[in-house]
């Protein structure tokens, strides 16, 4: 069954804006509390074959809440440089998930303990109430950067730095720990020579320098075993000679380095 249901949010933010230390230091602030009733959160489950399927289920209540910090500083000294930093804050759980599918080869004792089939006499669904939603860190944010300075002849150099962070989140539903992708960051850096009234620019860039290589979509499917030798058991007191699901993610790209030439003739 593919149908869904309507997702209802109740909540609201507030927050400042200031300009400090003669304007050279800007601090924007925001607290913010939202509430869903039938939240939908789309999840990849395995279909025929093991291949995933997406399907939309509706979470019976969820809460995030937490706090935004956006800031720039232009040091006296360095009139050519911004530093620049963000953070964020968030809490987001599940408070009502239940009659969730299990996960393929979930025991009884790992969870799968709800729908009992008249069938089979085994459990088909998990509550996962509690849980923190998906692709939803506890900290997140980034620092660097932006400087640029005249280097003669009406010409300009700029050096950009951007470096983003994250603390661990979940990136599929359930409660292993493997589910979850580990804390991070990213550092980004690029330099640019810019001509007379930005005509043309000529740029080397770098994204994930450090090459922090982390998780996008997920799903579980037992691959390995199930797809060979069949016999996986889910919802019962054992997971059967096949095992349990294994996590199977696509992969952010990686380090990249980039030379871009751009002209602006109109100029």
């Amino acid at each position: 069954d593919r149908a869904y249901n309507n997702e209802y949010v109740k909540g609201g933010e507030i927050g400042l804006k200031s300009r400090l230390l003669d304007r050279r230091l800007a601090v924007d602030l925001a607290a913010y509390d939202y509430r869903y009733s039938g939240l939908q959160v789309t999840v990849l489950t395995p279909g025929a074959g093991n291949l995933p399927v997406t399907k939309t289920l509706n979470a019976g209540a969820a809460r995030t809440y937490g706090l935004e910090l956006n800031s720039a500083y232009n040091p006296p000294t360095l009139e050519d440089l911004t530093l620049k930093l963000t953070l964020n804050w968030n809490r987001a759980h599940f408070q009502k998930f239940d009659d969730v599918q299990c996960i393929g080869g979930q025991t009884i004792a790992q969870g799968c303990n709800e729908l009992l089939s008249p069938v089979t006499h085994l459990y088909t669904a998990q509550n996962l109430s509690g849980l923190p939603l998906l692709d939803a860190p506890e900290w997140s944010g980034s620092f660097g950067f932006d400087y640029e300075r005249p280097v003669g002849g009406d010409m300009s150099l700029a050096i950009t730095n951007n470096n983003h962070f994250s603390s661990s989140f979940l990136t599929a539903l359930g409660t292993r720990s493997d589910f979850y992708q580990g804390s991070f960051i990213k550092a980004d850096l690029g330099v640019a020579l810019k001509g007379p009234n930005d005509r043309w620019e000529i740029s080397l860039s770098g994204q994930d320098l450090n090459n922090a290589l982390t998780r996008s979509t997920c799903a579980n499917s037992n691959a390995a075993g199930g797809l060979i030798f069949g016999g996986e058991v889910t919802g019962g007191t054992t997971s059967g000679p096949a095992g349990v699901d294994e996590l199977v993610c696509y992969i952010e790209p990686g380090r990249a380095v980039w030379l871009t030439v751009t002209f602006k003739p109109f100029n």
